[in-house]
């Protein structure tokens, strides 16, 4: 009789002439016809014989070996006995299965019908577990939004007890060193023979920020020539605001500091030098932080805490335009047809952006419900675009139409509003008066910030956050004509290979007065460029780095790194 291990390997050399790819689990010539595994079934009514068999073949079973037979009838006594079986166990053999085959299923059958009480127990828990995750993070039911109150609570002390240095404004520590701060501030890359005499940079600061100039915090502003020479730096008060406040709207906020969670944003230089000032919020809800006026001196003549955000704008008679918002609800509902609506829905409350008209002393002249008009207007549809609800349209910029879009579109009035909505990647023109949406545009550009246009032309310039391809970008100052939809890319080109000019949000644009060039803030990149619009040459660099090495909370020692600061803008001014 061949080994088995030879006929193994016989039988594997015959498959591919045999075809047969089941004749290893046939029997052959010369294979042995019993097997040896342990544990075979034989069922409960020979159970007491095969106790009789091991008894007189002198086969002692402990107690373990005897509950086994008792309960599931498993023996074999091929192996027991060492011996190939004889004729009357033939019934025994062909009933003996792998334990695979048939002691699996029959085992987990009894013992899930004998624990069938826990066995029920343990599925009602997962089914009951399974509904409430269900309705608990899906249908938003109690107490998802305790919940996630609390945990918005949690997050805010754990940010408010630690907070990162000079947060909402710093970005990390430079290669500049502080010895080179002022020359390294502005750099002049080509002459502007056409820019005028008197011709001013007036840049945004805030806490920590130009600390030679300003001692203590810093400066909020300062403005210089364009040489670089100082003409005035504005002090940073923020000790001073509560005391001059004239509106207080409730925010969500722990252990709220003026210094901590505010930095201001967006600035505009008034004929007597004051500035109105927005402000934007950290770690609090909603983001807006509100709008000021300050004298040259850094005092604070009034100051209104009122989710204003982002840029302020001096419109034609003097009026001052800023975004804002009202916070309330959780849903949105829009008609789209007859049978259909748009629904949105907020784990929180809703940020429903407005447009708020001011006049020089912070008395609310008007107020444009923007998401309204939305609403109501035959685009309503791009609200499915929002990829927040809880805030779907995220205004960013308000600005006066000029005349050459008043002549081109009929429907549009001289005091009308173009208004930038970076996360429907849109801009629209708004009517003041008539509140309503006359015309959504969209192009190649997204999540861009700064609309606004040039001259009275009806070509307007858009930072565009995300548009340009990523050799190039991807952010970008694009052109773009309302008239046809045409696009032009002024900065980078092919001029300025390398320019670090990417930001993830914000980013401003201040346009000259004679119309030739242009200042686009990359806020994130923590630097600007003066371009000239007819051919993108860079004529100014400005770097948002400053010497902190006599901030209160600056950490570490930083000896000889300059910290670079988000630089939310820089205009011109006279």
């Amino acid at each position: 009789m061949a080994p088995v291990s030879s006929r193994l390997g016989e039988t594997r050399a015959e498959l591919p002439f045999i075809g047969d790819q089941l004749g290893l689990f046939r029997a052959q010539p010369g294979r042995p016809k019993w097997t040896c595994n342990p544990f075979t079934y034989c069922g409960g009514f020979c159970r007491a014989e095969q106790l009789k068999r091991a008894r007189r073949r002198g086969i002692r079973l402990g107690a373990a070996g005897m509950l086994r037979i008792k309960r599931f009838g498993l023996v074999n006594f091929n192996c027991l006995s060492g011996n190939s079986p004889d004729s009357s166990g033939h019934r025994e053999r062909e009933m003996s299965l792998s334990i695979l085959n048939q002691v699996g299923p029959s085992r987990v059958l009894r013992i899930f019908v004998s624990r069938l009480p826990v066995s029920m127990l343990l599925i009602s828990i997962a089914v009951t577990g399974f509904m409430g995750g269900l309705l608990f993070a899906e249908l938003q039911w109690f107490p998802y939004l305790p919940v996630k109150n609390a945990q918005k609570t949690v997050n805010s002390l754990v940010l408010q007890l630690f907070p990162p240095f000079v947060p909402g404004q710093f970005i990390r520590f430079s290669r500049v060193n502080v010895e080179d701060v002022e020359q390294n501030r502005m750099i002049v890359r080509a002459a502007a023979p056409e820019a005028p005499d008197g011709e001013h940079f007036l840049t945004t600061g805030g806490l920590y920020q130009y600390l030679h100039y300003c001692p203590g915090y810093g400066c909020i502003a300062a403005e210089f020539t364009r040489s670089g020479s100082l003409v005035h730096a504005y002090p940073y008060r923020p000790d001073a605001f509560e005391a001059r406040q004239i509106v207080s709207l409730p925010y969500e906020q722990v252990g709220f500091r003026f210094t901590e969670n505010m930095y201001p944003v967006g600035l505009v230089k008034l004929l007597d030098g004051d500035l109105i000032v927005t402000f934007q919020q950290w770690n609090t809800f909603p983001f807006g932080g509100g709008v000021a006026r300050l004298r040259p001196s850094g005092n604070v003549v009034w100051f209104r805490h009122d989710y204003s955000h982002h840029w302020p704008k001096l419109l034609r008679d003097g009026e001052i335009a800023v975004p804002a918002m009202r916070v309330g609800g959780t849903e949105i509902s829009a008609p789209a047809a007859k049978d259909v609506s748009i629904n949105l829905r907020c784990d929180g409350k809703i940020e429903k952006d407005i447009v708020r008209i001011i006049d020089q002393d912070g008395q609310v002249k008007q107020e444009i419900p923007v998401l309204n008009a939305i609403i109501h207007s035959p685009f309503r549809g791009v609200l499915l675009e929002a990829p927040a609800p809880c805030a779907p349209l995220h205004l960013n910029y308000v600005a006066s139409v000029t005349g050459e879009i008043v002549s081109r579109f009929r429907d549009v009035s001289p005091d009308d509003l173009i208004v930038s909505l970076r996360d429907l990647n849109a801009f629209a023109i708004l009517g003041r008066h008539d509140q309503r949406v006359k015309h959504l545009f969209n192009g190649t550009f997204l999540r861009q910030h700064s609309v606004q246009p040039l001259g009275q032309s009806a070509t307007v310039l858009i930072f565009d956050n995300y548009g340009a391809d990523w050799t190039a970008g991807p952010s970008r100052l694009l052109a773009y004509d309302l008239a046809d939809g045409a696009e032009r890319t002024l900065l980078p080109n092919a001029n300025t290979p390398g320019l670090a000019m990417f930001s993830p949000e914000a980013g401003n644009i201040s346009i000259s007065n004679d119309l030739s060039r242009a200042i686009v803030a990359s806020t994130w990149a923590g630097r600007a460029y003066e371009v000239r619009i007819s051919d993108g040459s860079v004529l100014t660099v400005f770097n948002n780095v400053h010497d902190v090495r006599t901030a209160a909370s600056a950490g570490e020692p930083r000896d000889r790194s300059a910290a670079r600061f988000a630089l939310s803008g820089v205009y011109y001014v006279n």
